[in-house]
């Protein structure tokens, strides 16, 4: 079936699938790797491996999700979006076609030409599938919300085959459970998204040395109580320690005025450098740079709490003396912490929108959340940074929950696989969650022959 859409180990271009992710942890060897291009090959792949009890695993156009063997498998077979790239603007130009084998750099050099944009990935590199599956968290949050409360359908092959199609009104429970809610429902094939209107950005990242530290972390709770009500902005403030340490601000305006006076806190503090801020451009432009060199090792872990500046302290502060001990030791060694502001807005915007599966709490925003990546290169070193990671994930909780300032939700997407995400989404959205799963894959095909991911059969 398919012959020319299987590749096998020793074929051209087996590596190239088999590897097609951020992370070296990633890489695994399937028995085979098979590259639909239709909905209808993706239909008669789940048929056959339903049929043969065969275990797969599906990954997204970018790969960026580190923890192994959550989107690859050694043995089985690999199911690779590559060639499901679809483009297609409608005729109207108020939605996009996106294929899953597409990363958000592609979308927005496609809809360049047009002055628009979806809502979408902050690095170029990140696949579709992932980001949205997982919710999304974007430039454009506090004016959209969630990424994915700007899908307006998705084009779905369940676990019987059928290709079906989910939106607010055909298939709306399916739909809901899409925005957020994982991989257990099925595999999409085609997402179709709003556009909106954002002919130039204004983007580029800022670096301050850490002898800033006071100022920048005031800045940065200033911006996300005060700043941040201006929803056309956005920020991603992060220590960085490593070879070099330094503090992260990656700035973000839409529309050509680079100076609002939302960011005005950061403006008194004196740079290293300035990588492209301060000139109108293209969300295109930006995403077109490459963030993350491929074949490194990574992990990712979060932790949430109130958009206070004794939080941002604490978080700042554990992940510092925690990754100070391993820097000039571990090959390759660096720790990456931002601190992205959730606002009200972009929770708001998602509640507008329909709802999602995360159930954020609306109420206490903002919000703190900690995306925490740490890089290094050899595989003898996994384990203990794993537990250091863990011990930062836990030590900064604990504190947090002290000062009555923690924040249990988890986001998907920068989680670690030990983190809690669906027991945090509440009751009501994971008994929800669990009901749509049982109408649409009663068997547990995308639960147990497609282990990979957050699954909440057991939960």
């Amino acid at each position: 079936m398919y012959p020319s859409e299987v590749i096998f180990p020793g074929n051209s271009n087996y590596t190239s699938e088999s590897q097609h992710y951020w992370s070296a942890t990633c890489y695994a060897s399937p028995d085979c790797v098979f590259t639909p291009s239709t909905a209808e090959q993706v239909s008669a792949a789940v048929k056959v491996l339903v049929k043969l009890n065969a275990t797969f695993a599906v990954r997204g156009g970018g790969g960026h999700m580190p923890i192994p063997l959550y989107a690859n498998t050694n043995g089985g077979v690999l199911i690779a979006p590559t060639a499901l790239n679809t483009l297609q603007l409608s005729g109207d130009q108020k939605s996009l076609a996106i294929g899953p084998g597409n990363h958000w750099g592609a979308v927005y050099k496609y809809l360049e030409p047009y002055g628009l944009i979806v809502v979408g990935g902050r690095v170029g590199t990140v696949g579709v599938p992932g980001l949205l599956l997982g919710g999304g968290v974007s430039f454009y949050a506090s004016q959209y919300g969630w990424a994915s409360s700007n899908v307006i359908s998705y084009e779905i092959v369940l676990a019987n085959g059928t290709i079906a199609t989910a939106s607010a009104t055909e298939n709306p429970d399916l739909f809901w459970a899409l925005r957020g809610g994982g991989n257990s429902f099925g595999i999409v094939t085609l997402f179709t998204v709003k556009t909106y209107p954002s002919p130039q950005v204004c983007v580029g990242d800022i670096t301050f040395d850490r002898s800033h530290k006071t100022e920048f972390l005031d800045a940065t709770a200033n911006y996300a109580n005060h700043g941040a009500l201006d929803a056309k902005s956005a920020t991603v403030p992060a220590v960085v320690v490593g070879s070099t340490s330094y503090y992260l601000l990656i700035l973000f305006y839409d529309g050509s005025d680079c100076q609002p006076a939302a960011f005005s806190n950061y403006s008194t503090i004196s740079t290293l450098s300035n990588n492209g801020y301060g000139n109108a451009t293209t969300l295109g432009n930006y995403a077109s740079e490459s963030l993350f060199p491929p074949g490194r090792r990574e992990l990712f872990r979060t932790v949430g709490g109130l958009a206070t500046r004794e939080t941002l302290q604490i978080m700042n502060d554990v992940v510092v003396s925690t990754a100070e001990q391993f820097v000039g030791t571990i090959d390759g060694f660096t720790v990456t912490a931002a601190f992205q502001t959730i606002t009200k807005d972009m929770l708001q915007a998602s509640a507008s929108a329909g709802g999602t599966p995360q159930n954020v709490d609306i109420n206490n925003a903002p919000y703190f959340w900690v995306a925490l990546t740490y890089e290094w290169l050899n595989a003898s070193d996994d384990e203990m940074l794993h537990t250091s990671a863990d011990g930062a994930i836990s030590n900064i909780t604990e504190q947090l929950t002290a000062a009555g300032l923690h924040s249990s939700f988890l986001y998907m997407n920068d989680a670690g696989a030990d983190q809690n995400v669906f027991q945090n989404y509440g009751s009501d959205s994971l008994s929800k969650l669990k009901s749509v799963r049982d109408s649409v894959d009663p068997n547990r095909v995308f639960t147990d022959l497609m282990p990979g991911g957050w699954k909440f059969a057991d939960l």
